[in-house]
């Protein structure tokens, strides 16, 4: 966009006022002056106008985001298994039969995992885990640096959904700290991926994974 000042208007300017020629280069100076000025006006207002709009798209897109994952999240099933009481073996005789302790079951040692994922900036890293339906997932993810980064745990087809950018599910998910922990039982025998992601950010992250895993009693 341009300010254009037609000559023919500086000589009808010039032949109805009477004035000089220097007079009427002085009037078109200034005219043409005025207009860039308003044009150069024009451009900032719509420059400041779309930079604001843009910082409110940012500023609402996170809370309504979280606000769709959560009612998600609420309208899941949460599968746990039932507590099942130890009955009491009551004797028969209590004056000839006497109570044996019942032997203890050994305790299964959890599986542990531990390792550094990289991530570079602006991407995701995964690490697929398969674990069973009932089996408890507790542990920390600490960036060693302290930069936020976001952790989510997800499905085969909500790990689709990231990937193309779509709405997706999360068994697990807590955004931009730079220490997450969680604590989880799993719902399904399937293959689960531990997302780790420095969207938008411009440093990469390296993330100490701390994973401890707990087969169903």
């Amino acid at each position: 966009m341009t300010a254009h000042l037609s000559p023919s208007l500086c000589y009808q300017h010039c032949a109805d006022g009477g004035r000089s020629l220097e007079e009427t280069i002085k009037y078109c100076r200034h005219t043409l002056l005025l207009r860039t000025v308003d044009v150069i006006v024009v451009l900032i207002i719509s420059i400041v106008a779309g930079i604001v709009a843009m910082a409110i798209y940012e500023a609402i897109k996170a809370p309504i985001r979280r606000y769709f994952r959560k009612r998600v999240k609420e309208k899941e099933v949460s599968l746990k298994l039932p507590d099942i009481p130890q009955s009491e073996v009551m004797p028969t005789d209590v004056e000839t039969r006497e109570l044996k302790p019942k032997k203890k079951e050994k305790e299964v040692p959890p599986e542990e995992i531990l390792e550094v994922i990289e991530v570079d900036p602006g991407c995701h890293e995964t690490k697929t885990i398969f674990l069973r339906q009932g089996s408890r997932v507790s542990g920390l993810a600490e960036e060693v640096y302290g930069l936020e980064f976001s952790l989510y745990v997800v499905d085969g087809e909500g790990y689709s959904d990231f990937v193309n950018k779509d709405s997706f599910n999360a068994l697990f998910w807590v955004e931009n700290r730079t220490a997450i922990a969680f604590d989880f039982h799993v719902p399904k025998t399937d293959k689960w991926y531990f997302v780790f992601d420095a969207y938008r950010k411009q440093y990469p992250r390296e993330i100490e994974f701390d994973c401890r895993i707990r087969p169903a009693s």
